[in-house]
């Protein structure tokens, strides 16, 4: 899963290109972000729901696989709740802390100067290695404290619910449509290798195992 400055990178292609931007890659504001799992508004539809779930979703997806530093992080998000997963509250207030550092020099892409700090870096004689201002361990401080609480409120499991299966559906579409392109590419070099060396051109190809829809059927993502 590309990081939030790859992220940056090619929403900024996209918009360029004059072409749509998916919503699973448009960054929620620092203020969402820092709200975490949002309680469910009564009688609110699928749509408004995955609205008010946007930002613990790309906090999951986008920003945790960096904090927790795990291979298997896309299978683990998609089949168990963030609860379980590993991630403490540390590693979720890092992870804020970190992108609220860091969105403006990211949002800047190319034009960002090395050397810039970022929002809560400390302005010590090393600018890369500065470590974090007082204003930064205070925001720390105020994330971990309410990533604790937040945990713990009665809807919690009910929004990581909705959370995990809209990025269980999402991956696993992802991940079908490449396992499509794999095996069509697998297959046409092998009709190609079998056309120069004379070979019998009606023999079985091997190919992997492709899920149970069609590729016109699975929305690239």
């Amino acid at each position: 899963m590309p990081p939030p400055s790859d992220l940056a990178k090619k929403r900024k292609s996209l918009e360029e290109a004059g072409k749509e931007v998916p919503d699973h890659i448009i960054p929620p504001s620092q203020d969402e972000l820092s709200w975490l799992r949002v309680k469910p508004a009564d009688n609110e539809t699928e749509d408004e729901t995955k609205k008010s779930n946007h930002a613990i979703t790309y906090l999951v997806e986008h920003i945790l696989p960096g904090v927790r530093g795990s291979k298997n992080w896309k299978e683990t998000i998609s089949s168990t709740h963030l609860i379980d997963s590993g991630a403490t509250p540390s590693d979720i207030a890092f992870g804020i802390l970190v992108y609220e550092n860091m969105r403006e020099k990211w949002d800047k892409g190319d034009d960002a100067s090395k050397s810039e700090r970022g929002k809560y870096t400390s302005s010590g004689s090393n600018r890369k290695f500065s470590g974090w201002s007082r204003a930064g361990i205070s925001r720390y401080n105020r994330h971990f404290t309410y990533a604790v609480r937040n945990q713990d409120m009665e809807e919690a499991m009910d929004v990581e619910e909705e959370v995990m299966k809209s990025l269980k559906d999402r991956l696993f579409k992802r991940a079908s449509l490449e396992m499509i392109r794999k095996s069509k590419t697998r297959k046409k070099k092998r009709r190609i290798s079998q056309i120069t060396e004379g070979e019998d051109d009606d023999e079985d190809d091997e190919e992997l195992p492709l899920p149970m829809w069609s590729v016109d059927q699975v929305e690239e993502v």
